[in-house]
């Protein structure tokens, strides 16, 4: 985990190479995936954990900060390998509104949610879900750097396939509530030198990605 995320939300192209490719992953890098509305069709047990809780300290203040990840419902999940469990995503608000008043009970300061949604069910989720103080939102074009405030949750969302940093700085009152929110966005054009170790690992998982579509499109087609 190079980038040292401290969790990641999954989205629909993620399963590309399906689930068991994903807890292979996860087992052997220790990497923090997670999702409140992504489980088996079948069991209904859910593929990863749907939130993970860290304690940040920031000058002499301690934080606990939930994080919770959510996907849109009936997006198209490619997880149709041969003798696997389907995988299906259920409705993100429901997901939502369970497991934000399971992180609060928790006493959690700070809840964060990784909306793999759109921005507009951004915004819906800000109305139908008190609780949350920010959602980075994702899934489609639209690009949010300056905070958009929806009653008490401030919703971002920055430029897909890497093109930009996105940095928000919050400043928090003695109640650990949003008191000031600034977004800014850093372009990563040529000014900034490439790493090509980072290019390696692109070029290799580009690589698997369109041999494993491939087998996948080999089989559907055979079926």
């Amino acid at each position: 985990m190079q980038l040292q995320y401290d969790a990641i939300n999954i989205g629909e192209k993620d399963l590309y190479f399906g689930d068991k490719f994903l807890l292979e992953m996860k087992k052997k890098y220790n990497v923090p995936f997670i999702s409140a509305n992504l489980i088996y069709e079948n069991s209904q047990k859910p593929l990863f954990e749907p939130y993970l809780i860290k304690k940040v300290k920031v000058g002499n203040r301690d934080f606990k900060v939930g994080i919770l990840g959510l996907m849109n419902a009936g997006d198209n999940l490619m997880t149709y390998i041969e003798g696997r469990p389907k995988l299906i995503a259920t409705d993100p608000f429901e997901a939502a509104k369970k497991f934000v008043a399971e992180l609060k009970n928790k006493k959690c300061n700070v809840i964060v949610v990784l909306a793999h949604v759109g921005f507009n069910n951004g915004k819906e989720l800000a109305r139908l879900v008190p609780g949350i103080d920010l959602i980075i939102a994702g899934h489609g074009y639209a690009v949010r750097t300056s905070p958009l405030i929806i009653d008490s949750a401030c919703i971002v969302q920055g430029k897909n396939r890497g093109q930009t940093l996105n940095i928000l700085t919050l400043q928090f009152d003695k109640e650990h509530k949003i008191e000031s929110q600034i977004g800014r966005e850093i372009d990563l054009d040529d000014k900034y030198n490439e790493d090509p170790s980072f290019n390696n690992l692109m070029t290799e998982y580009k690589e698997a990605q369109r041999k494993a579509l491939q087998q996948m499109q080999q089989s559907t087609s055979s079926e």
